[in-house]
């Protein structure tokens, strides 16, 4: 099996209406690399693994699909987890159940590493539907990006606010995952902001596919379109703040303009409630886990800490005046 040159991981939960063209999307493949698909079974409670099992009995096309079932329902980062370690291929591609590829997805995709090889990341472009251009800001359209890089300071410069931050529509290598332990955060949401964030220190090439690989479904009930359960994601942000404020390597200006922006958010987003015992109480621990953190220089550690401050006491201004100084004299 170590042959196989990309492994399409789909986890597959509650989607009884969609896994069908999902499925066929992959069967469609017009390329030349060999492709394995694993379909992890998350024991959803709905006729979906059925529907599968069905599209299945009949295939007798190259990519070669193999079913990975869990015991119980474990949740989207431990059945991606799953895969990542039950695949064989040189590289990971995730797939979510209920969206679709084009049929040249991973042709395009893969020529890539052919073009560059060791390429770490490749990433496409995607489009949402049934309703064109939502999410538009997440797309390479108008980004003027190389088709290959290995610049570290660019990447980082565009890593954690610039690339789409989702973990669909990107070809990974998987050694490069083991290597560095990047699986998924699991029990939490946003676990592709914790993702993006983990691998960050240690991207050092990237390339870039502007055509059409991913067709994304917009859908009432998604996980991304829900507005439920609003403290487990605030939770949820604050878990993967709190392990990504801790770390202990150099502090670079990209990372330090990251954490700040998820500062701004805890303290004056409008999505995070802010306004809210439940969202300061988060924030203000961020704030004693950046100033525990003796990687970060002292300065640094000061001027969040002053963020961190009553109203009367700290004024936005004074603080973006403070942190542009620090960035000036890093450079």
């Amino acid at each position: 099996m170590s042959n196989i040159d990309v492994s399409i991981i789909i986890p597959v939960y509650n989607v009884e209406p969609y896994i069908a063209e999902c499925i066929n999307s992959v069967m469609n493949q017009q390329t030349s690399c060999i492709i394995e698909c694993l379909l992890i079974d998350d024991k959803g409670a709905d006729g979906s693994m059925m529907v599968a099992k069905d599209c299945l009995s009949s295939y007798t096309g190259s990519v070669r699909f193999r079913i990975v079932e869990h015991a119980e329902n474990r949740g989207l980062s431990a059945a991606r987890n799953t895969g990542i370690r039950t695949a064989h291929g040189k590289y990971v591609y995730f797939l979510d159940s209920d969206d679709v590829i084009p049929s040249d997805c991973i042709e395009k995709l893969y020529h890539r590493t052919i073009q560059y090889p060791g390429t770490e990341i490749i990433i496409g472009n995607f489009q949402t539907f049934p309703v064109a251009g939502v999410h538009d800001y997440l797309t390479l359209t108008h980004k003027d990006y190389p088709e290959y890089s290995d610049d570290i300071g660019w990447i980082r410069s565009i890593w954690m606010e610039d690339v789409p931050v989702i973990s669909c529509n990107k070809l990974i290598s998987r050694d490069f995952i083991i290597k560095y332990g990047l699986y998924f955060r699991e029990g939490i949401y946003h676990e592709d902001n914790h993702w993006q964030a983990l691998a960050y220190p240690f991207v050092t090439n990237i390339a870039f596919v502007k055509d059409l690989t991913y067709m994304y479904r917009i859908r009432p009930g998604s996980i991304t379109q829900s507005t439920d359960n609003l403290q487990r994601r605030i939770d949820s942000l604050a878990v993967i703040c709190k392990e990504m404020f801790s770390r202990k390597f150099e502090w670079d200006i990209p990372w330090v303009k990251w954490v700040s922006n998820r500062l701004g958010d805890f303290r004056y987003g409008r999505e995070l409630d802010c306004a809210s015992t439940f969202t300061s109480t988060r924030y203000h621990y961020l704030i004693k886990c950046l100033w525990k953190n003796e990687a970060i220089p002292l300065s640094l550690r000061c001027i969040y800490r002053y963020h961190g401050m009553p109203t009367p006491l700290m004024n936005i201004h004074v603080y973006s005046v403070m942190l542009k100084i620090f960035i000036r004299f890093q450079k």
